[in-house]
């Protein structure tokens, strides 16, 4: 959002404030002060100290902890708010003897501000704040997100800004639960909706929702649901099982959500919710099995754009040579990207594009690309160790019974910058790249030499991750 350059200075103040009052239990200046009994927290300064005398004198001067979103682009306890032709506000977020925390709304009228309403929220703890006009009238909502006592599920709320005449300054236009949740233009109507994911962990049963909003609440009218893969699960208590959820273009002009989605400690899927031109589909759920098939794998990489092409790709894995019998743990993988454009060929199926095949070595950060010709016959395979950070590629062929690891072709190894600087152990190693302490560097062998590999080869396909 762009605010008015006054509040942007306001916002820039009560950002400092809260770092001030997140910092007042310890010694020094605020010793003695403690966070959940804080009778007058450290003043504001200059003309903006009426905001925090607003809020005080709206309390009758009753002690109060401030309240902090948990995630998200606003983590202060004040948040301005320009609403567009109905005005702006501060929303104070605070915490009395009750168990849910309040929203207090103060404005700015005559050079003064005064406190003109104070609602409960739905909770004791705000996970996010976020703004965005879903109704079309020109003034943003204030959407909410709530942690929830009950389960690792969220409680949202939008409320819509009414002005200083109304009964309420904010009212409450929905409220509904939610796993994961993207606000977004799906339709392409240059009007963001609200885009709501909700797992039954019990039926094993997931839905999304698009709900459009008008200046009355809800469309009914045109809300569209999508079947989601229930099978989903957190990898961790209180976790979300969506391990990340983003916006992209499907193809040029088609919007599209991906959520990638944990299943069990192993396993990830990918799930695609786009317009499909009269209502919400998911790219890939399998309405025969109930789940999601095509995109599930044995890894928690997640989709991404890989090449920086921009568009997002989706991974799949399969084992490196060598690999086939090992134990899970012990497997090195071939990640191999596809992007999809949500067409469908009768007898091809879904139009997937494969963009690159690489080995990521998520410890050190980088990954290097396979060419096809190494992928196709199986020609190249890897061994990693951790203790010296090498990753050395080895010839691999068939012997005429089986296939062998031969030659040593090259070695990736990631240095620590004072090993790279001063020692000699990166003798033979040549350099690739850095990201803050780390150097990359290559050696390459003689075999690896009459292989093809040279150092144009190897820079051309190794990637530092970071860089993405």
């Amino acid at each position: 959002m762009k605010y008015p350059r006054k509040w942007k200075l306001l916002l820039s103040l009560l950002a400092a404030v809260s770092v001030m009052l997140t910092g007042c239990s310890g010694g020094g200046l605020f010793a003695g002060f403690d966070m959940n009994n804080l009778m007058k927290p450290p003043k504001l300064t200059g003309s903006q100290s009426g905001i925090q005398q607003a809020l005080e004198q709206s309390l009758k001067n009753k002690s109060y902890t401030l309240k902090y979103p948990k995630s998200g682009k606003e983590r202060s306890a004040f948040i301005p708010v320009d609403f567009g032709k109905k005005g702006a506000a501060v929303l104070a977020l605070y915490k009395q003897d009750g168990a849910k925390i309040h929203i207090n709304v103060i404005v700015e009228q005559d050079g003064a501000y005064r406190s003109i309403d104070d609602i409960e929220g739905a909770d004791s703890e705000v996970y996010a704040v976020q703004t965005a006009d879903l109704d079309g009238d020109g003034s943003v909502e204030v959407i909410i997100s709530w942690l929830t006592t009950s389960s690792s599920d969220k409680w949202l709320t939008v409320y819509s800004f009414d002005g200083e005449e109304a009964e309420h300054a904010l009212s409450l236009k929905m409220e509904a639960g939610f796993t994961g949740m993207q606000i977004v233009d799906l339709d392409g109507d240059s009007q963001d909706e609200l885009l709501l994911m909700q797992v039954d962990s019990t039926n094993k049963t997931a839905m999304a929702t698009l709900y459009r909003l008008t200046p009355d609440g809800i469309d009914n009218e045109h809300m569209y649901k999508a079947m989601m893969d229930g099978n989903v699960s957190p990898r961790t208590t209180g976790a979300s099982p969506y391990l990340d959820i983003k916006t992209a273009q499907l193809r040029s002009g088609i919007n599209a959500v991906f959520v990638d989605g944990a299943k069990g400690s192993e396993y990830t899927i990918t799930e695609v919710l786009y317009w499909n031109g009269s209502g919400l589909s998911n790219l890939f759920y399998d309405y025969t099995a109930e789940s999601v098939v095509e995109t599930m794998r044995p890894s928690s990489m997640l989709s991404m754009d890989i090449n920086k092409d921009g568009w997002i790709e989706i991974p799949q894995v399969s084992e490196l040579p060598g690999y086939f019998d090992k134990k899970a743990s012990e497997k090195l993988w071939l990640t191999t990207w596809y992007r999809y454009d949500g067409r469908v060929d009768e007898e091809t199926g879904k139009d997937a594009q494969k963009v690159l095949s690489c080995n990521i070595n998520s410890t050190d950060g980088y990954y290097f690309s396979f060419p096809e010709e190494w992928v196709s016959k199986q020609s190249v395979t890897i061994e990693r160790n951790s203790t010296d950070r090498t990753s050395s590629f080895y010839a691999y062929e068939w012997d005429g019974e089986s296939f062998r690891r031969t030659d040593l072709l090259m070695t990736l190894r990631a240095f620590t910058s004072a090993v790279w600087e001063n020692s000699g152990s990166n003798a033979g190693y040549e350099y690739l790249g850095e990201h803050g302490s780390v150097v990359y560097a290559v050696k390459i062998s003689r075999s690896g030499a009459d292989f093809g590999i040279d150092l144009d080869f190897v820079k051309e396909n190794f990637v530092i991750m970071a860089d993405l």
